[in-house]
């Protein structure tokens, strides 16, 4: 996890003692990404900076890298996983400095030029400077795992790993603000049905987010910038088809293949001369990355979460379980206690390091963790996780539907908000009329594509989200995120299963869990994916944000409401009456979305100022007052309240109603009367295990009488214990 900085001219302009300084500025705001050091390259065209994190080759790894002529230089961010192979068909006599990725990148592209850079396999952001055919090339990963932004105008190409580097340098064509326009119409912020679409946005004015698969190539002669995408998810999937022949391939042969790839992905992440670590949730994704690493490398950490929703999903437990079936050193961080507090400051402090209005707690989870394996292994700079297996394992099938041609159904919907955002209707608009779903499915899209049309909005979310806050919250602790399941091979392959196949391979990740049990027992390999925030007090963490945003008067929200964005894209009272309004709701509903708009605020003030945008190291605290946790108990021992052998009963007060009237809604009676409303076909799968809880059956002779997963509805049945709905006669223990 590296910080690139830079800045090239055209020809007739040149680089001058200020620019320099600007990029010298620039290289500076990024020193947490690469604390191990910082060098810089100039001539009269170009300035480039480039700070390290070492990984590979500490004592020979020293960027930028040059050719023997000084004509070509290289800088990279992130790893080339196949550098060797790379460096075996580079010609006979080649000088090598050392043993670094990046110096093997800067031989291919002296042998093939730009297009020999289609080879590498891994996780990047690089800039080639050839001075000889006077081009400055950008140049990010397949899935756009590692980051990078770029603003051009006047005949300058300015760069950078993250955007405060950008805004930190008057003279680097630093953008005027948040960019309030892009950022309120995008649907991966403001929650809208439609999958997105286009181009990543960075979000701020005239600062260009380079997309995943891309090179972007700068003419030093005229100043001309050409965007070219250099790999497609489609085509890719289809070269794989052809490459390996999979026409008459079974079930079984796409699994051992998947298999075969993805120990061959992890294998390839535990290149490093540092110490890796691993962080473990307990799903199957990271048990099966530490599963596989641990037969390499029995001295890797787990790190893991022990929260009061991480209790109550099992997740705690599971990760417990399964450092111990691994026999790896395992630390289970609490943050149940005193010294995970949210403050003003921290907030602020996370916000410009993530520089994102999606700012949830869920990163401030994944800091504090990334922090506390920092503090607890100074030497660790490697972290392992299980972030892209959803999007192309088929990790989200379960959320539409109850079998493949329902989770279909399900993204015509997606397909149909997009259709209709496209051409500027409101979504869904015959539904929204009357608050229910009056369409049947024949009535949205669910052609061939709807599948790929969905992985490639999911592909989008990585670069706008998931790879975006992975890559802060590691790189604020001078550690680089390595993500296994982003190894393009194993995408391209999932991609490529065919139609019919897909039913039996990729609902509910089942490539993935039938690879599993190569490395794991059945339990964790068939484990169900449950929530991050769940259970009693999966609240708390929205408490804590707002507890921020509130204290000392609410100078942080004052703060983002006096500035000129917020000024003119909100309506600063009802911002307040909403806020008022959280403060004496403790359920919190959609806090998430309230808290992006403030920090499209924050995030607008802070581009106002760049000073205020550098990091300032320590102001997060004192070293984290984490600890390690107690060893949890299994589920049901303690920690969560929903026990499978335990018996359950509605109140006795409470009554079911199915009406005779009408197909589309459900009753919830209390005291004679109807308290909730409940929608069908939505919410069948509770209607009947609801109806099964007889006060005889255990939850799970109920859950199987009712034929669902308890896994879909242990949340609602959370929910109903808590409001005294539902609840568990005394003496069933289980």
């Amino acid at each position: 996890m590296c910080g690139i900085a830079g800045m090239a001219v055209r020809n007739g302009l040149t680089v001058t003692p200020a620019d320099r300084a600007d990029v010298d500025t620039m290289i500076a705001t990024l020193t947490h990404r690469g604390p191990d050091g910082t060098r810089a390259v100039y001539d009269a065209t170009c300035a480039v900076a480039f700070s390290r994190l070492a990984i590979v080759d500490p004592p020979g790894g020293q960027q930028p890298f040059s050719s023997a002529d000084g004509m070509i230089t290289v800088l990279v961010n992130g790893e080339i996983f196949n550098h060797e192979q790379l460096r075996a068909g580079v010609r006979p006599g080649y000088r090598w400095q050392g043993r670094s990725d990046t110096e093997a990148v800067l031989a291919r592209y002296e042998s093939t030029g730009i297009s020999g850079l289609k080879a590498l396999r891994g996780m990047y952001a690089a800039v080639v400077v050839d001075r000889r055919e006077q081009a400055v090339y950008l140049l990010r990963d397949r899935l756009g795992i590692k980051p990078l932004f770029y603003s051009s105008r006047g005949g300058r190409l300015v760069f950078a790993s993250e955007i405060k580097a950008l805004l930190a340098a008057p003279g680097a064509g630093r953008a005027p603000g948040f960019d309030w326009v892009t950022a309120l119409a995008d649907p991966a912020i403001n929650g809208h049905i439609a999958a997105p679409a286009g181009p990543p946005p960075s979000y701020f004015t005239d600062i260009s987010q380079l997309p995943a698969a891309h090179v972007l190539r700068f003419d030093l002669a005229t100043g001309a910038l050409r965007l070219e995408e250099y790999w497609r998810l489609g085509e890719a999937a289809e070269d794989f088809r052809e490459r390996h022949g999979t026409q008459q391939w079974s079930a079984r042969e796409w699994t051992a293949a998947y298999r075969e790839l993805l120990q061959e992905a992890v294998t390839d992440s535990l290149m490093s001369d540092v110490e890796i670590g691993c962080f473990l949730s307990g799903g199957v994704d990271s048990t099966v990355i530490a599963a596989i690493a641990a037969r390499q490398d029995t001295a890797i950490h787990c790190f893991s979460v022990c929260s009061d929703s991480t209790l109550a999903n099992g997740d705690a437990y599971f990760a417990q379980e399964a450092a111990a079936l691994l026999g790896l050193p395992h630390h289970q961080v609490d943050f149940t206690g005193p010294g995970c507090e949210v403050t003003a400051e921290s907030y602020l402090e996370l916000l410009k390091l993530c520089e994102t209005p999606l700012l949830s707690p869920e990163q401030f989870f994944k800091f504090q963790l990334h922090r506390y394996a920092k503090q607890t292994r100074p030497g660790l700079k490697v972290m392992l996780t299980g972030q892209g297996s959803d999007e192309f394992n088929g990790g989200y099938t379960t959320l539409f539907g109850t079998d493949w041609d329902a989770n279909l159904d399900g993204l015509g919907y997606l397909a149909e908000g997009r259709a209709a955002l496209d051409a500027g209707l409101p979504v869904t608009v015959w539904n929204e009329h009357f608050n229910r779903r009056l369409l049947t499915p024949a009535a949205h899209p669910r052609g061939a594509g709807v599948w790929e049309t969905y992985v490639a909005g999911k592909s989008r979310d990585l670069q706008t989200y998931n790879c975006w806050h992975e890559d802060r919250t590691a790189s604020g602790n001078g550690v680089e995120n390595r993500v296994p399941f982003l190894d393009h091979r194993l995408v391209e392959l999932c991609m490529a299963v065919p139609q019919p196949m897909r039913a039996e391979l990729l609902w509910d990740k089942r490539i993935l869990r039938q690879s599993a049990r190569e490395w794991l027992p059945e339990r964790f390999a068939d484990r169900p994916k449950v929530p991050f925030f769940y259970g009693p007090k999966r609240h708390a963490a929205h408490q804590a944000m707002l507890d921020a945003l509130r204290a000392d008067h609410a100078a942080l929200f004052e703060h983002a409401m006096s500035g000129p964005g917020a000024q003119e894209y909100l309506d600063t009272a009802a911002m307040r009456r909403t806020l008022a309004d959280f403060e004496a709701d403790p359920r919190l509903g959609n806090f998430e979305f309230f808290a992006r708009l403030v920090n499209m605020a924050l995030l607008d003030k802070l581009a106002g100022s760049p000073d205020a945008l550098r990091l300032r190291p320590g102001a997060d605290g004192a070293p984290v007052a984490l600890r390690r946790a107690e060893p949890v108990p299994s589920p049901g021992a303690g920690g969560s309240p929903v026990v499978e052998s335990a018996v359950y009963t509605l109140a006795p007060d409470v009554m079911a109603l199915t009406p005779l009237h009408t197909d589309d809604e459900w009753y919830v009676a209390v005291n004679g009367t109807v308290e909730y409303v409940l929608p069908l076909p939505d919410s069948d799968d509770w209607r009947r295990v609801v109806m099964a809880l007889d006060g005889r059956r255990t939850l799970g002779e109920a859950v199987r009488a009712a034929d669902v997963k308890l896994v879909g509805v242990e949340e609602l049945l959370v929910e109903s214990l808590e409001a005294g709905i539902v609840t568990r006669l005394e003496g069933s223990t289980g």
